[in-house]
């Protein structure tokens, strides 16, 4: 994940992932990945941050080889975190697996921001979803 930090704060910029046999390095400076880096550094301030994450074998605790399962797990959380990170930037410069979090709406808990106080039912779910700021 690539995020710009402005104070205190990150803002995610470009959710990936990497199930390839270049690995890390590979993957993050390819031609495409460095223009999403570029597009969201060109006019904006703060500092970047590349984070990584691997995926650990259980039994070894090395770096996890390539498997269908693994990859499998390794989708699931990318779209997992891309859900996660258009919540806090809706410019996210993702394009793929954005759809459904970029058009969900559920009045008063996700999705385009709506007028007036939500319901009593709508503030419950966001508390037991811990969407509520405290």
């Amino acid at each position: 994940m690539f995020s710009l930090k402005h104070g205190n704060h990150f803002t995610p910029w470009y959710v990936g992932k990497t199930c390839s046999e270049k690995g890390f390095y590979g993957e993050v400076l390819q031609g495409r990945k460095l223009a999403h880096y570029y597009a969201a550094t060109d006019e904006r301030y703060g500092r970047e941050y590349l984070h990584l994450v691997a995926r650990i074998e259980e039994n070894r605790g090395g770096f996890c080889k390539w498997s269908q399962r693994s990859a499998t797990q390794i989708e699931r959380v990318e779209s997992h975190m891309i859900g996660m990170a258009i919540v806090h930037n809706e410019r996210l410069r993702n394009s793929s697996k954005t759809k459904f979090h970029r058009t969900l709406d559920i009045a008063g808990v996700v999705g385009p921001k709506y007028q007036g106080r939500p319901s009593l039912s709508a503030q419950t779910l966001k508390n037991v979803l811990g969407l509520t700021k405290e």
